[in-house]
């Protein structure tokens, strides 16, 4: 039986760059939720910080621009949930361009709406699914 060297078996333990991807995307959405849960906590206490915002934009926009390239050009597709969540994706191309739209006082459904969407495309692009025990 043939021994593998060191520098093999190392090789063999990488995770592919598909399962890096996937654990930098989920790292970043685990960012924006405690970020949201922060900037939540601020809210109701009538004590918005503008810190948190200006945080969970950020982060927001950083993850729609590593979600948009898996999802642009799906508008055609024959599931139903993938054909929505590619649409609405395309549409928070304004805030990529304008972050500023996120930042005014009045702007606080639309990062709900923002937020409730990647979170929708993390799961139907299968990155937070769990597997079946």
């Amino acid at each position: 039986m043939e021994k593998l060297d060191e520098n093999e078996i190392t090789e063999l333990a990488k995770p592919s760059i598909s399962d890096q991807f996937k654990k930098f995307v989920l790292d970043l959405w685990m960012d924006i939720s405690n970020i949201s849960q922060a900037y939540r906590q601020s809210f109701l206490t009538f004590n918005v910080d503008p810190e948190y915002r200006l945080l969970l934009v950020n982060k927001m926009i950083e993850l729609w621009l590593q979600l948009i390239p898996k999802v642009v050009g799906l508008e055609d597709d024959s599931n139903k949930k993938v054909k929505e969540i590619s649409k609405k994706m395309v549409l928070f191309e304004k805030y990529y361009r304008n972050p500023v739209l996120l930042i005014s006082e009045d702007a606080g459904l639309e990062i709900l709406d923002f937020q409730k969407t990647l979170r929708e495309c993390l799961e139907i692009l299968g990155i937070t699914t769990f597997e079946e025990v």
